[in-house]
């Protein structure tokens, strides 16, 4: 049997809190320029839990938090 965390009990860094906290822009945003140590004018696109599947024949990947500014993309991923 699988044990559900009560969502009181969930943290940051918690895979659905992770993408429920950086899917508000502000926070994103926030966050992003804190890890990266740079300004981010304004953020265009947050969608978490982004899947890319390229091709068919090949494996596809899922992203934790996926973002895009004016002229950057940015892969966020929870390592925990």
């Amino acid at each position: 049997m699988n044990y559900i965390k009560p969502f009181e009990e969930l943290c940051f860094y918690d895979d659905f809190m992770f993408g429920v906290v950086m899917q508000n822009k502000d926070i994103c945003k926030e966050a992003l320029e804190c890890m990266l140590g740079f300004k981010i004018d304004y953020l265009k696109y947050v969608e978490p839990q982004k899947t890319i599947e390229p091709l068919y024949t090949v494996h596809g990947i899922r992203l934790d938090v996926y973002v895009k500014d004016s002229n950057r993309i940015y892969d966020v991923e929870m390592i925990w």
